[in-house]
């Protein structure tokens, strides 16, 4: 079997295969205990028939299920107040989560960090209009993709006016401004 580090992916590739890999080790933590309840009915039933007392025969330990189903979307890294959650490109915030989870896995927590931050201080200020938030982060979205891509493919002219244009509608609210501020010099770092 291979391991992350012996492949050589971009963030977002990365960030899908570890998707992919906490999916398969759920779906088999779940596969195993739906066995486990299915031996533990059987032994009851065993005991049942032959009058022995119940517990006789030794149960499996399952996880316990959840006690309720989760509604909204799902978001690890970034919080978003529900008064802000209709406001959203759910891709936009899905595909920033991930690009987070892949920079902690690289070993760039200051990175992860800074643009944690940042979406977080974009998402949850209600001072900016609902476009404007959406317009900064599917910009930061495509500088975060098109830093992935080979440094020949990328389409620096498009990523340079984004990244400009990103700076300017941040920095119409000071605390925005100031989240920018911290994450910028990463996006340059990319050689961006």
């Amino acid at each position: 079997m291979v391991s992350n580090d012996d492949l050589h992916l971009c963030l977002e590739c990365r960030g899908r295969l570890m998707a992919l890999q906490r999916q398969q080790v759920e779906n088999l933590s779940t596969a195993q205990d739906a066995f486990a309840r299915q031996e533990n009915h059987l032994l009851g039933m065993m005991e049942m028939t032959t009058g022995m007392p119940a517990g006789f025969f030794p149960r499996r330990s399952v996880r316990a299920a959840p006690m309720h189903v989760q509604t909204g979307p799902v978001v690890q890294h970034i919080s978003i107040h529900d008064n802000n959650i209709g406001v959203l490109n759910t891709g936009t915030v899905e595909h920033l989560n991930t690009t987070i989870g892949t920079l902690q896995a690289s070993g760039q927590p200051d990175f992860a960090d800074a643009l944690r931050q940042f979406a977080d201080t974009v998402v949850n200020d209600d001072s900016l209009p609902e476009e404007t938030r959406r317009e900064i982060l599917e910009g930061v979205e495509f500088v975060t993709q098109e830093a992935a891509a080979p440094e020949q493919q990328r389409r620096t002219g498009l990523l340079r006016s984004i990244l400009t244009n990103t700076a300017q509608l941040a920095s119409t609210v000071v605390a925005v401004d100031q989240a920018w501020h911290a994450l910028e010099p990463h996006l340059r770092s990319l050689g961006l």
